[in-house]
């Protein structure tokens, strides 16, 4: 998997590790054999560059420099990619000839280019390590990734020894091509693309907002009971809708004389009446004893009875006989403007 991030028309690869590790073709021939070059050939018909590929057998087996290889050679393996290519690892090979080979290298290094470049670089690794580590044999393969990968048109295998020895080898690249860069967006283009993106923007925002609408709606939805699913008591329907309601308590009687009565609206208004004379409350101590009307007299069979099954006991209406001392001889309370009215 390879990641391209473009700024200001630079491409930046970011290589996913074991993503990016496809042969580049110097097995298969994608990489033809005009795009491979080397310094020197023991022998270029028979081990000259296009025998460095990786698993080839034909010829003398492998690429083989002319001289000897050692800490200060120079010889080397050129692979051109053709264009830029993400390089994260090389493979190697010794020569082996079906079995008649003896030549590997046991070292190698690696230098790349690109366009621009007045030289080649030589390739370091995260480790600080440039020399990479090659064969110990003619025919197993070793496989060195590179950390960090590299991103090169050129690549260039430089063989290494400590020591002086006749070396071959045979080599293929892993990688990946990079994706082109994008091409710049014409006026009219970018208009259509802002156009499209603006609409887009518009429309889910009138989404996302008809969705919070519609959740408000039902947080704010409250539920009431149908008055069918209210059930009313029968014995209470029963009070108010029968022939006669039963009274909670007994209203006062009607008084005999009208004529005296006639000022006030209830009986209740004559208990709280206003007083006739100051000096009646004041002066006439006496005539507090009158002042509230004593029920002691009542016989116990004067309560109502009637309702001792369940219903409210009711008092007997107030006795009317010696009202008019009851009204104008017990003041209760007594106010100033009321009394000079008066």
């Amino acid at each position: 998997m390879k990641l391209t991030f473009c700024f200001s028309g630079i491409s930046v690869i970011a290589i996913v590790s074991g993503s990016c590790l496809a042969p580049l073709g110097m097995e298969n021939g994608d990489i033809k054999d005009n795009q491979i070059t080397v310094s020197s050939s023991f022998e270029p018909n028979s081990v000259g560059s296009e025998r460095g590929r990786l698993n080839a057998e034909h010829g003398g087996g492998a690429w083989c420099p002319k001289s000897f290889i050692s800490q200060e050679s120079r010889e080397y393996l050129e692979i051109d990619l053709g264009e830029e290519h993400s390089v994260t690892g090389v493979i190697t090979q010794g020569r082996f000839a079906n079995g008649l080979g003896q030549e590997f290298a046991e070292y190698y290094t690696l230098e790349y280019w690109n366009p621009g470049m007045e030289e080649y670089i030589k390739y370091t690794g995260d480790n600080g390590e440039s020399i990479l580590l090659g064969n110990t044999d003619t025919f197993t393969e070793s496989r060195v990734l590179l950390k960090p990968s590299i991103l090169a048109t050129k690549v260039r295998i430089v063989p290494y020894s400590k020591h002086m020895r006749t070396v071959c080898m045979r080599i293929e690249l892993l990688g990946c091509s990079p994706t082109p860069n994008p091409l710049p967006l014409e006026n009219s283009d970018r208009t259509k693309f802002l156009g499209i993106l603006i609409g887009g923007l518009l429309t889910l925002s009138v989404l996302l907002l008809g969705v919070i609408l519609v959740l408000l709606k039902r947080r704010g939805l409250k539920r009431y009971p149908s008055l069918s699913s209210v059930s009313i008591s029968s014995s209470i329907l029963e009070k108010y809708h029968g022939d006669e309601p039963e009274p909670v308590y007994q209203e006062p009687g009607v008084y005999s004389s009208p004529t005296l009565f006639s000022e006030y609206s209830s009986p209740l208004s004559l208990i709280y009446s206003t007083p006739q004379s100051i000096y009646q409350v004041y002066q006439s101590p006496s005539n507090l004893n009158h002042s509230f009307t004593d029920f002691s007299y009542l016989e116990e069979s004067s309560v109502d009875s009637s309702s001792s099954s369940g219903g409210t006991p009711r008092l007997p209406p107030i006795p009317t006989s010696n009202i008019e001392d009851f009204i104008f001889l017990s003041p209760i309370y007594y106010n100033t403007s009321q009394h000079t009215s008066l």
